[in-house]
């Protein structure tokens, strides 16, 4: 749970010597002292809402009324007895049709259907219509309900099952993270989250890591240490001197690791002999160059660790590699046992023009064998809030049937710094980006507006929802798509919604002011986590091909 200010390592620099700051989760931050987690016990009026899964295979619900004594159609009197029963069958849609018992019109019946499903449509008192995404990667159980006018509710399980699962997408999931499991919980709001598969090269051993954030503004799998049960031996030099890597936030936090080989495993993908990042506060103190809050546990990182999969290869790209020269930027580190440090060049291999193979943390979707060239997000439609979102992470872009880029998808090519142009108010915001590691919207406040939250300067608070348009821009091309979004008090939607992990409409300051040269802070537009509700949002690796074209790109 993080409050960041996104954009990691102004330092680095990415492929063909272009700086990039990889971007992480701009989210409550448990250590900023700004913030005040919500514990999900607080008491709130919780309204039903249409939580989703995405399925392979759609059902059919029946419910049936069994029994009971008789009542009014208008159900202002009588006791009801209403069950529902259910079997599933193939197809995308069906109708799902309640009924109560002794009352033979079906009028009895309240809308209140709740599943926890993709999309309903056609809602009535009498029935609804339930429409299916096509994918689903494991066996999940959902939920449908309905309720009676004389308030007697049903409902019942519903497996769904995945048939002949594609090896390249895998399930992810906002659902507040792995805090929610703690005494008292805390929720991680808008964080998209997916187990990984970590293997030890040295003997094969195997683990499961759940509640990893995904991230689309990063590069690489950096893991707590905490969490790692398999033998991963650190790279090390020929003195015996161990390779750390340090990643640092714009929000004064950073991440401090050894670099280790991993086996990694995502759905049927396989990412072998890749550099990972163990996140662990060493036995020496970290280098004066690492500095800030220091991110080592999992109450201070909300998360088990962070798969980035943005548009890079590497996390630092040539500007780390030795070919670049000088003195190494302040990213990697030769430590001896005793704590003496000194940055270091690390080579990013072949594409770095460099013999020597790569050892930089690597973004394990480059490393898969075949659909390597970046990733689709995919998560359903949240109307404002909802308690949970479901949705898929898919690897390869126009390298299987099921990751084919739609006609009607805006592409956007990136310029050296992998960003693209957003106007917003009669400005042109030229750094900004698209990236799921954030937990909100982020943008300039402009004459004073939206209103910053007076308890909580890293949110917006306006005194009623506020509708925006932007418009982002291909730097290269000129090609745009215009977004339509909502602003909603920050403060009161939290705190309405504490059990909530799914948020559309939150946003906060990036800078103030007009975007000049003078003032940088204030030329960016962050898309964070709201922007990927409802959307399919594909992220193209740089230096890799596509049917559409060379990365690195953003579509939706």
């Amino acid at each position: 749970m993080r409050h960041a200010l996104v954009s990691k390592l102004s330092s680095r620099s990415k492929l063909s010597s272009r700086s990039k700051l990889p971007s992480r989760a701009k989210s409550r931050d448990l250590a900023s002292p700004s913030f005040k987690p919500i514990p999900i016990s607080r008491v709130a009026s919780q309204k039903m809402r249409k939580t989703t899964f995405i399925p392979l295979v759609s059902f059919l619900l029946l419910a049936l009324g069994c029994g009971g004594s008789s009542g009014s159609s208008q159900g202002t009197s009588g006791s009801y007895e209403f069950v529902a029963t259910s079997k599933t069958t193939s197809g995308q849609s069906v109708n799902i049709t309640p009924g109560v018992a002794n009352e033979s019109t079906g009028k009895d019946v309240s809308g209140a259907f709740n599943p926890a499903v993709r999309t309903l449509a056609n809602e009535t008192i009498t029935g609804t219509t339930y429409a299916a995404l096509p994918t689903v990667t494991s066996r999940q159980t959902v939920t449908m309900g309905a309720t009676s006018n004389a308030s007697v509710t049903a409902s019942e399980p519903i497996t769904l099952t995945a048939a002949n699962p594609p090896k390249n997408i895998v399930s992810i999931k906002v659902n507040g993270g792995p805090l929610v499991k703690r005494n008292p919980p805390q929720i991680y709001i808008n964080a998209a989250f997916v187990s990984v598969e970590v293997c030890a090269p040295s003997n094969g051993a195997c683990q499961t890591i759940p509640d990893i954030l995904v991230d689309t503004g990063s590069y690489g799998l950096r893991v707590l240490g905490s969490q790692v049960t398999v033998p991963l031996t650190p790279i090390t030099d020929g003195k015996g001197d161990t390779l750390y890597d340090c990643a640092q936030f714009v929000d004064n936090s950073f991440l401090w690791g050894a670099v280790a080989p991993a086996t990694i495993v995502l759905g049927g993908e396989t990412a072998s002999l890749t550099s990972v990042q163990i996140i662990a506060n060493p036995g020496f103190s970290i280098p004066s160059g690492c500095s800030g809050i220091n991110e080592d546990t999992q109450a201070l990182l909300g998360a088990n660790g962070i798969l980035g999969v943005g548009p890079e290869p590497f996390d630092c790209g040539v500007a780390c590699d030795p070919s670049a020269g000088g003195t190494p930027p302040p990213v990697y580190y030769l430590c001896s046992s005793g704590g003496a440090c000194s940055t270091t060049f690390v080579s990013c291999g072949t594409l770095c023009g460099d013999s020597a193979p790569n050892q930089q943390v690597t973004n394990p979707v480059f490393n898969f064998p075949v659909d390597n060239n970046g990733v689709i997000l995919t998560l359903q439609t949240v109307h404002n809030v909802a308690a949970t979102a479901d949705g898929s992470l898919t690897f390869g872009i126009g390298t299987e049937a099921n990751n084919t880029l739609p006609s009607t998808a805006t592409l956007f090519t990136l310029n050296s710094a992998d960003n693209f142009t957003t106007n917003f108010e009669s400005q042109s915001l030229t750094a900004s980006f698209i990236d799921s590691g954030s937990n909100g919207l982020f943008f300039p406040q402009i004459d004073n507006l939206p209103n910053i939250c007076s308890d909580n300067n890293s949110w917006y608070c306006p005194p009623k929802t506020t509708r925006f348009t932007a418009t982002n821009v291909d730097p290269n091309n000129g090609t745009s798509n215009t977004v339509d979004f909502r602003v909603d008090n920050f403060d009161n939607v939290t705190s309405a919604n504490p059990k909530d992990a799914a948020f559309r409409n939150v946003a906060g300051p990036m800078g103030s002011g007009s975007c000049s040269p003078s003032n940088p802070t204030a030329c960016t537009f962050e898309w964070g986590l709201p922007f990927f509700y409802g959307r399919r949002v594909f992220t193209a690796i740089d230096g890799t091909t596509t049917p559409y074209g060379n990365g690195p790109f953003w579509a939706y």
